[in-house]
């Protein structure tokens, strides 16, 4: 009797039933909400692992080489045996004859041709998968161009942003000063004129970087982004250019045209021998009944094809075609790439190093002279129209040093693709 109360006021203590699962909701949803809300920028990784994993690309690249393939295998296969069924009849005089038989006819193949067709139907499908190796490095170089250019508009979205709100300050402050007489009217309607061109510019730069990022998705597929900016993340200045990393020679496309050069040398020497003669072979059973007499047994025959007229010689042809052709674009691919990697190092290293001196002088410039501009104005050295050319001048200097760096990026973005720098 005691226990009784000491029990039910421990119990009173602990939320139980649903109180209990509304306090744990409580006290579970801001977190929730948090991480539902709380998405960070994408990276650039994430960006082309987005682009080469798309169900839609993988398809077509797995497809494709399968199905060069399966063309090429197509006439490797052996050929259907054949079944003939015969029945004739004869009238002699007063004597009847009838003769029926059953054969099985198989053609066969001494000269290797089908083996040879084989293997180059493997290397053709080998070809097909570096043609997809080639397509999936293509869409990541297309996911990383378009994903900088996101992070240039963005930042250049910024800037506009940053000169709207300097010129609305400036506006505020002519005001003021127009009223205490400091200021003319043409200050207040001037200053007020730069506030609506910054102001479209805002708009503008907004417009370009919406255009952007629907134009990455187009490429990547839905993407986990923050529903507000920024929604990509990364230095816009690339680090320093590597020096060769990979053989030109190990080029997903070369690769594939040197698989097509063997599979042609293989169709060659397949077709080298079409003066060997397929032979046929039959086999079967055939019964003879006649007025006195009637008997059945075995039958039996061999057949070659006289390589009389077709030798092979119009397959030797294609073949021959095909291996100049082969030939000529893997050697027109590797000039091509080992020439251009010269001048891409070194457009790329240049703008890396003209980039980070511009950057550097123009920060510390710009923030002198804006300090040394605001104070002459507010002490009367400064008009209005040169106060206004200094925050026009700092928007102009963060915009070129944007573009620069940029173009440094893109620089860097087509030795990545000559070198072979990564391969998705």
């Amino acid at each position: 009797m005691l226990d009784g109360p000491h029990t039910r006021r421990s119990d009173s203590k602990k939320p139980t039933g649903p109180r209990f699962f509304i306090l744990l909701l409580l006290l579970i949803s801001p977190t929730a909400e948090t991480s539902a809300f709380a998405q960070a920028p994408i990276s650039v990784e994430v960006a082309v692992r987005h682009a080469i994993d798309r169900p839609d690309l993988r398809a077509v690249t797995e497809s494709a080489a399968a199905l060069e393939r399966a063309t090429a295998n197509r006439d490797t296969g052996w050929p259907n045996p054949t079944i003939a069924m015969d029945r004739e009849s004869a009238r002699l005089g007063d004597h009847g004859e009838v003769e029926q038989s059953v054969t099985v006819t198989q053609a066969l193949e001494i000269s290797g041709q089908r083996g040879l067709r084989q293997r180059a139907a493997e290397e053709l499908g080998r070809a097909g998968r570096m043609d997809a190796d080639a397509t999936r490095q293509a869409a990541a170089s297309s996911a990383r161009r378009r994903f900088w250019r996101v992070v240039l508009l963005q930042a250049q979205h910024e800037v506009a942003r940053d000169w709207f709100n300097r010129l609305t300050q400036a506006s505020k402050r002519v005001s003021e000063r127009r009223a205490a007489g400091e200021s003319s009217t043409y200050d207040v309607l001037r200053v007020e004129r730069e506030v609506r061109a910054a102001r479209a510019s805002v708009e503008r730069a907004r417009v370009e970087r919406e255009v952007s990022w629907l134009e990455l998705l187009e490429v990547t597929g839905p993407l986990q982004a923050p529903a507000t900016w920024p929604r990509a993340s990364g230095e816009l200045l690339p680090e320093d250019s590597r020096s060769d990393l990979n053989p030109v020679s190990e080029r997903p496309d070369v690769l594939a045209w040197e698989a097509r050069e063997r599979a042609a040398e293989l169709e060659l020497s397949a077709a080298r021998r079409g003066w060997i003669p397929q032979v046929e072979l039959k086999a079967g059973w055939r019964h003879v009944d006649e007025a006195q007499h009637a008997g059945s047994g075995l039958a039996a025959g061999i057949a070659l094809s006289v390589p009389l007229f077709d030798r092979g010689q119009r397959d030797a042809a294609v073949a021959r075609a095909q291996i100049a052709r082969a030939r000529g674009m893997k050697r027109l691919i590797e000039e091509r790439a080992k020439r251009g990697r010269a001048p891409a190092q070194t457009r790329a290293r240049q703008l890396i190093l003209l980039s980070r001196q511009v950057r550097n002088e123009t920060d510390r410039a710009a923030s002198e002279l804006q300090t040394t501009a605001e104070a002459a104005w507010a002490g009367g050295e400064l008009d209005l129209l040169e106060l206004l050319d200094v925050h026009r001048g700092r928007r102009d200097d963060a915009l070129f040093v944007l573009e620069l760096e940029h173009a440094a990026r893109s620089a860097r973005e087509d030795l990545r693709a000559l070198m072979l720098e990564e391969r998705p």
